[in-house]
């Protein structure tokens, strides 16, 4: 029987172990809520890699996408946002980088820094049209700015083949009509339509840029009404009926022009 001990020792102490494991599984247990408690500086990252920028980059974007970033503390946020522009810094070129920092920083807040992100990734990455796209969508979306979403999308038209350049200079002159200096909106559309290499493109631009042109003389004409009635202008046909204007422009893209519920003349769409 002494021989056997040994073996039965071990076998009661696997029985012990899976028992006390089945129980610990049934056992109620609060799970810790993902934490990133600290940035480590980027010369510290840098010097832990090796001397590897690149390797550096590429562990702290590992770091980032095993997170889940939908159960972090939003006292992190701030550190979840300087991680990324780490990387940014480290390796401004990198995909994976911009593209997680757009899909979560702007939606806590963090505008600006998914902004320096893309900018960086945009100067680095010559041909890639995203970091520009997405910069024109924070610029509208997120801060009302139609005129500089304009810039970022005729900017990066620049970087597209044909297809896409096109389309992003139809973009660009939708949100510039947009913009409140609509001197400058129609300048930057009539010369974006006069440097259109497509000649339907081209045509369809300068319809654009006449139409923020007659938008902007109806508002001149409106003040005009205004100040010479003292009342509020209620409908266009008032301007011509009062001899303000000849005529009611007519909208080169068919669609016309509407007074808003706050009184001011508004493109149709």
């Amino acid at each position: 029987m002494i021989v056997f001990r040994p073996l039965i020792a071990i076998v009661l102490a696997l029985a012990m172990y899976g028992a006390g494991s089945l129980h610990l599984n049934y056992l109620p247990r609060k799970m810790a809520a993902d934490q990133l408690d600290i940035a480590i500086n980027p010369v510290v990252q840098v010097m832990l890699a090796g001397g590897d920028r690149a390797l550096a980059a590429n562990l702290n974007t590992i770091r980032l996408i095993v997170l889940d970033v939908l159960n972090l503390d939003k006292r992190d946020y701030p550190i979840l946002a300087k991680v990324h522009r780490d990387i940014a810094f480290l390796q401004p070129c990198q995909e994976d980088n911009y593209y997680v920092a757009q899909a979560f920083l702007p939606w806590i807040g963090e505008v600006a820094s998914a902004d320096e992100i893309l900018k960086a990734a945009a100067e680095c990455r010559g041909r890639d049209t995203m970091p520009g796209f997405f910069l024109a969508f924070n610029a509208f979306y997120f801060r009302k700015d139609f005129m500089e979403a304009g810039e970022w999308f005729a900017e990066t038209a620049k970087r597209g083949d044909e297809k896409q350049r096109d389309q992003l200079l139809y973009m660009a002159s939708k949100f510039y009509e947009k913009g409140e200096d609509l001197n400058l909106a129609a300048a930057v559309i009539r010369g974006m339509g006069m440097n259109a290499a497509n000649e339907q493109l081209k045509q369809f631009l300068l319809a654009r840029a006449l139409r923020v042109e007659n938008l902007r003389d109806l508002r001149v004409a409106a003040t005009a009404y205004t100040e010479r009635f003292a009342k509020p202008l209620e409908n266009l046909q008032l301007l011509v009926d009062s001899g303000v204007l000849v005529q009611i422009p007519v909208d080169p893209l068919g669609k016309g022009y509407d007074i808003d519920s706050s009184g001011i003349i508004q493109l149709r769409n």
